[in-house]
């Protein structure tokens, strides 16, 4: 379920959600209050939408807003209206694809082809296109934690008990590598990807830590640690509206979590980034362990609708709440 706030606004006036229902909302979020929205409530009026919200009327002069800490809604293309996200994937027969949501994004049939992620929002119209250096593996449809038809799992795509996992949630494709048992001999991991950004664009990597911070980069031979992430914007002179490559997570079962590595560098004209899980990690941790990478329209909080319970392999609860992402 979800939190909801009963409140009496004039019509037309999206209530304002003052700090400490923030804090009640944080709070829903962490403990993984989960659904596609919550049940019983009276009629949505739907001029009241945004992307983070509903607001119900109760038919007794109260209203009920509903908050998210993520989009729920999109912008529909072809009417400009606020419409719900539905990232079911759409089988097209040689990949999957998703359209409604503030991204659109494409996910291959076999782990080693092209995975695209096309950002709309705010106009950007610029594609990120990712292409996992792994087996040739047929991918199947996950319907895990709660991600019913909105996930594939490619088995063993980097080798034995090394699996990708790619999910379609509603602000960003999430990538994730999850190996199943500590690797004998004890080693560093590395999973290496070839990424093709938009051209013409200018890439910045910013740090979201407690002194942010951003600027310009060449990404042919970089280092992304820490709190940093990728931002890509649409020219020279745009520094608001970005795509985001955010910064890589590694945790394990029991929630043991650290920030993630990844390495881009070059071959020939191709641009590519390995993602580093250090032995040191791997030597304690309570396995499956996870890592992720997110292509995102935007630094928001989680994905909307919490999907899951308190799973140790729900990527909400593991990346965005308990690593500070939020």
């Amino acid at each position: 379920m979800m939190r909801t706030f009963e409140m009496k606004p004039k019509r037309g006036i999206l209530p304002r959600i003052p700090l400490f229902l923030s804090l009640i909302l944080l709070l829903a979020l962490i403990l993984g209050y989960t659904d596609q929205g919550p049940a019983n409530l009276g009629a949505e009026i739907v001029e009241e939408r945004t992307l983070t919200s509903k607001t119900f009327d109760n038919g007794d002069g109260t209203f009920t807003l509903e908050a998210h800490g993520g989009h729920i809604h999109y912008v529909d293309e072809a009417t400009g209206k606020l419409k719900e996200c539905n990232t079911t994937l759409i089988d097209m027969g040689d990949k999957w694809i998703q359209t409604k949501a503030s991204y659109h994004c494409e996910i291959p049939k076999y782990a080693d082809r092209d995975f695209a992620f096309i950002d709309v929002f705010e106009d950007k119209n610029q594609t990120v296109v990712m292409r996992p250096l792994a087996e040739r593996v047929l991918g199947e449809i996950d319907n895990s934690d709660g991600w019913a038809n909105k996930r594939v799992l490619y088995r063993n795509a980097y080798g034995k008990g090394l699996h990708l996992r790619v999910t379609a949630g509603n602000v960003g494709l999430f990538k994730e590598i999850i190996i199943e048992n500590k690797p004998e001999p004890l080693m560093d991991l590395s999973f290496d990807f070839e990424i093709s950004l938009p051209s013409e664009k200018h890439v910045y990597v910013a740090d979201i830590g407690s002194q942010p911070s951003m600027r310009q980069v060449d990404l042919a031979n970089f280092t992304v640690t820490g709190n940093r992430q990728i931002l890509i914007s649409r020219g020279a002179t745009e520094k608001t509206a970005f795509t985001h490559i955010r910064k890589i997570r590694i945790w394990d079962s029991d929630y043991n979590a650290i920030d993630g590595l990844a390495q881009f560098y070059k071959k020939g004209s191709n641009l590519y980034f390995r993602k580093i899980v250090p032995k040191e990690f791997l030597a304690t941790a309570t396995y499956p362990v996870y890592t992720d990478d997110i292509a995102s329209f935007y630094t928001g909080l989680g994905d909307g609708y919490v999907a899951g319970g308190a799973a140790a392999n729900n990527w909400d609860l593991a990346h965005d709440l308990l690593t500070g992402q939020i």
